[in-house]
């Protein structure tokens, strides 16, 4: 059996695992997948299960995703933040 073959049965789901439904997780699942990067904060590209990866952690109350992407090599970290003060340079 070719690697591809075997690579290709191993990605096909599982009909016995449940993907849905009611787990304690739910809530958190859908946040993550709500909330999680779509594009690269360094060239724009969109970030899929092929095209990178987002692994979402916590540190306390904040939640952090990992992130890597395929198409420029980025990776490091982005997190929400609910208020942002700047300054605007004199002109």
């Amino acid at each position: 059996m070719s690697t591809a073959r075997r690579l290709r049965i191993a990605e096909e789901p599982d009909p016995q695992r449940r993907l849905t439904g009611d787990h304690w997780w739910d809530p958190d699942r859908e946040r993550h997948l709500r909330d999680h990067p779509r594009h690269c904060p360094e060239c724009g590209a969109a970030i899929d299960d092929e095209l990178g990866m987002v692994v979402e952690y916590w540190e306390g109350e904040q939640r952090i995703y990992h992130t890597w992407c395929r198409a420029c090599g980025w990776a490091g970290e982005v997190v929400k933040v609910d208020r942002v003060i700047g300054h605007e340079p004199e002109h």
